[in-house]
């Protein structure tokens, strides 16, 4: 039978035991455990039945467990082989080293396990991270990461005497690629056209995917609406690089919506509006890109006008 092992407070009270039911219990001390808790070792004598934990007779060795010359409990070991206790002797410090020295083994051997196990938790956090915050298909920002992108660029540039220009990007008849090709063909125009508009800007600027065919970019740091313009042209003829997908050549189209804070807005939510208007209005009147005026407010722009092909070979018309 393996031992069974009681550790006791100084009330007498198990504070712990190996036996199932015994800790807490107050009616487990025993002469041995009694000498104890008084300061005294006490050992290497036959138990039977229950006052050993196990049955039949056992060897048992009962030590003061003292902290700072003062008393704090007691530890109890019954064994019914008693060569577990051979090689202890009455200097309780070699019992102690050894104690000490079998935890020191035991965090060895975990070590290794906990690591892995921490640095797995981490690396899963990260990427949890990383997909709350990105896209699955296209890895780009999503419109949260968006959003916050947003907010500090506009912030940093209240300090500042420069614009911040936001891009809505709408790709020209998307359906129709769907529908024609399947949606395999469409995931890959999409994974092209993000690829596209990363290369097009700078590496500080943020690139998302607000969902489905529509894209975002945030830039900052400009000086002038005519800088705005040209980043936003420069967007639009990139589209006019040609894609292969599944053996077809095909040249995608898209309707750019531009706006600028503080020009038209302070706020993020303000400047997603007011370049999703710009947009539309693109989209409407068949313009590669137009930069949001108030007068746009007062058109009734549809939400969902009849597009051209998806896949068209068209050059970008500059701002309007």
């Amino acid at each position: 039978a393996p031992p069974r092992l009681r550790v006791f407070g100084p009330s007498g009270r198990v504070a712990y035991s190996t036996a199932a039911g015994e800790t807490g219990r107050r009616n487990m001390v025993t002469e041995e455990v009694a000498t104890a808790l008084g300061g005294k070792r006490t050992g290497s004598f036959f138990r039977q039945g229950a006052a050993s934990g196990l049955d039949g007779p056992a060897y048992a060795l009962t030590l003061p467990l003292v902290e700072d010359n003062r008393v704090i409990g007691a530890l109890d070991v019954s064994a019914a082989d008693p060569t577990l206790f051979a090689g202890i002797d009455d200097d309780l410090h070699q019992l102690y080293g050894r104690l000490v020295i079998g935890l020191v083994v035991l965090w060895a051997s975990l070590f290794p396990i906990l690591w892995q196990l921490s640095s797995r938790l981490q690396r899963q956090a990260a990427e949890n991270e990383r997909l709350a915050l990105h896209d699955s298909l296209t890895g780009l920002a999503n419109r949260s990461l968006l959003g916050d992108r947003l907010a500090n660029a506009i912030a940093r540039n209240e300090r500042r005497a420069g614009l911040v220009a936001l891009m809505v990007i709408d790709l020209d008849g998307f359906k129709d690629v769907n529908d024609t090709y399947g949606h395999h063909a469409g995931d890959q125009l999409l994974q092209h056209v993000a690829r596209v508009l990363q290369r097009t800007v700078r590496p500080e600027d943020t690139v998302a995917r607000l969902g489905g065919d529509e894209f975002a970019i945030v830039t900052g740091d400009i000086e002038a609406v005519e800088g705005a313009d040209a980043v936003a042209r420069r967007v639009a003829q990139a589209f006019a690089t040609p894609i292969v997908i599944d053996g077809r050549s095909m040249r995608a189209k898209a309707s750019i919506g531009l706006a600028l804070a503080p020009t038209h807005g302070r706020t993020g939510d303000d400047l997603l509006r007011r370049a999703d208007l710009a947009m539309y209005h693109a989209k409407e009147h068949g313009h590669a890109v137009v930069r949001y005026t108030p007068a746009l407010d007062m058109r009734r722009t549809r939400r969902h006008p009849e597009d051209g092909p998806s896949v068209v070979d068209a050059a970008a018309a500059p701002a309007t």
